[in-house]
């Protein structure tokens, strides 16, 4: 739904994601809906909400790389922003 109204007021949204497994399902669901019901989700910037401390951005073990591979690199999401750590 949030994705749908900030494309259709034209705007752009803030989707916060978390790793680890709790949201496996959720980010699953959407990689389908991508793949079957043409969801785009190209509206919404996202930031992650978790990360390791001293770990090169987008290495392996990293947050990033996890939501990476189970959701970003399967949708129309740019990747997250850099944060300051």
């Amino acid at each position: 739904a949030l994705a749908a109204t900030c494309q259709q007021a034209g705007r752009r949204g803030v989707l916060g994601l978390a790793a680890g497994r709790t949201p496996r399902d959720l980010y699953a669901e959407l990689v389908r809906r991508h793949r079957v019901e043409g969801l785009s989700l190209s509206s919404l910037a996202v930031t992650s909400l978790d990360e390791y401390l001293d770990l090169a951005a987008g290495g392996p073990g990293t947050f990033e790389a996890a939501l990476r591979g189970e959701l970003i690199d399967h949708v129309d999401l740019a990747p997250p922003r850099e944060s300051s750590r």
